[in-house]
């Protein structure tokens, strides 16, 4: 549950908070409670939340866009001709985003088949850049850059794994 008004609670502003740790604050009037398309509104008021706090918000992927698709026709469609497995990335290069974390775990990784596609931008490009030769990874990781929207669904498809990274500021301080 999103809680705008947590901090009743002490936690800070725009936090993603489960919704037990909002019943168990014993502050369910706090302000409203939105809760992501797939959460059921009963599970929130068994936590305590008023009915009339509680505001669903559809989710914001299309299933019939980001679909699963054929993946080496996806690679294919890339550009992307190397062997071996594939990760994606589809992220803003940003310090929160934790993008150095995953350059640096993956260069950890000692397959020499794998690769790293992160697709987007941002002001952290050239610190990842410098990371990823420091790191002797050009090769395997590659910083794609903005994409048009319509093709984002194809790079997911073309992934064996999909890396999702964000940081919290105290894990990335």
């Amino acid at each position: 549950l999103i809680v705008p008004g947590q901090t009743v609670l002490g936690i800070p502003p725009g936090a993603i908070v489960p919704g037990a740790a909002v019943a168990a604050s014993g502050a369910p009037e706090v302000d409203p409670a939105t809760a992501e398309g797939s959460v059921d509104p009963a599970t929130a008021t068994t936590l305590g939340v008023q009915p009339d706090r509680i505001e669903v918000m559809p989710n914001g992927v299309d299933g019939a866009v980001f679909a699963p698709r054929d993946r080496m026709e996806a690679r294919t469609a890339l550009g992307i001709a190397a062997p071996g497995r594939v990760v994606v990335c589809v992220s803003r290069l940003s310090h929160e985003k934790g993008i150095d974390v995953l350059v640096d775990a993956f260069a950890k990784l000692a397959d020499p088949a794998l690769r790293l596609y992160v697709v987007g931008d941002g002001n952290e490009r050239s610190s990842l850049t410098t990371r990823i030769k420091s790191a002797g990874c050009e090769a395997r990781i590659t910083l794609v850059g903005t994409r048009p929207h319509a093709e984002v669904p194809q790079w997911f498809a073309a992934a064996d794994v999909v890396g999702v990274e964000a940081c919290s500021v105290a894990s990335c301080a």
